[in-house]
């Protein structure tokens, strides 16, 4: 349940407050984020957001952004005050994601497909499928847990590597990811739509080393022939490209057992 309170917007800011549910306790959190910073985020195109289409939406996950820093951090001492292990932290990061509203992309922006950055998904009060799967993925990214992102036909969602976990997970790596549905309420990691329970998915990997970082774009190179250049020598390597692998759905019925994280590296699982 997400209950908006849309606080006064300043004239240099956005106040925003948020509420959500968690495990018989009800969390608000207010938070402050620049207009400036909102409005850079704005003026990327569609085309650069959507230039390698649901396998390039890593660029997207802006794990440097100070305010998406916040948000984890606020996340994670508030976990850590409840006495949260790694399963909880990361479901209770979840049900906050799970608060935002689902909107469409063609009412509230006119385009058909508008990936949104995490800033504009905290701004707007929400987005549809790839827009709170973006933000999770952020926030578990950010607080060091191995995710990626999930999509069955016409829909986002995001995986975390856990291990012994009761529900649905896609292999990738060996390493299994558990699904994590990020829009609508009360759904747990592991549980899955009926729809999308059977059906085939693109995995995607991200890294997070070719995110966006404010005021800069890494898709537009001035000099034509500095692009000419690298065109023949790097080719398509220059921007990368994401590997895409196409799995069915497995079920695990053991129980939930305590999480037991592994020390860094790798990062810990659930």
């Amino acid at each position: 349940m997400f209950s908006p309170i849309w606080a006064t917007t300043g004239e240099d800011s956005f106040d925003r407050s948020f509420e959500w549910y968690y495990e018989g306790l009800w969390w608000t959190w207010s938070l402050s984020i620049p207009r400036s910073l909102y409005d850079t985020y704005k003026s990327v195109s569609v085309s650069d957001r959507t230039r390698n289409g649901p396998a390039g939406y890593g660029f997207l996950v802006t794990t440097q952004d100070y305010y998406v820093l916040q948000v984890a951090n606020k996340l994670h001492e508030a976990a850590v005050q409840k006495g949260y292990g790694a399963y909880d932290e990361v479901s209770f990061v979840l049900a906050f994601v799970q608060s935002l509203p689902y909107t469409s992309d063609s009412v509230t922006t006119g385009y058909d497909e508008y990936p949104r950055f995490p800033i504009e998904t905290l701004v707007d009060y929400g987005g549809d499928c790839e827009d709170t799967s973006i933000l999770f993925a952020a926030l578990v990214l950010i607080l060091n847990y191995d995710f990626i992102f999930i999509s069955p036909p016409n829909h986002y969602a995001v995986g975390v590597w856990g291990t012994d976990l009761h529900g649905y997970y896609w292999t990738y790596n060996s390493r299994t990811y558990y699904y994590c549905e990020t829009t609508g309420d009360n759904w747990r990691i592991g549980d899955i739509p009926n729809e999308y329970k059977d059906a085939l998915a693109h995995l995607y990997a991200i890294d997070k080393n070719k995110q966006y970082v404010p005021g800069q774009n890494p898709f537009k190179v001035l000099d034509p022939l500095l692009v000419s250049w690298l065109a023949v020598g790097f080719g398509a390597a220059i921007i990368g490209v994401l590997y895409t692998f196409i799995r069915r759905a497995k079920v695990r019925k053991a129980e939930e057992t305590s999480p037991k994280p592994p020390p860094p590296p790798p990062p810990p699982s659930l």
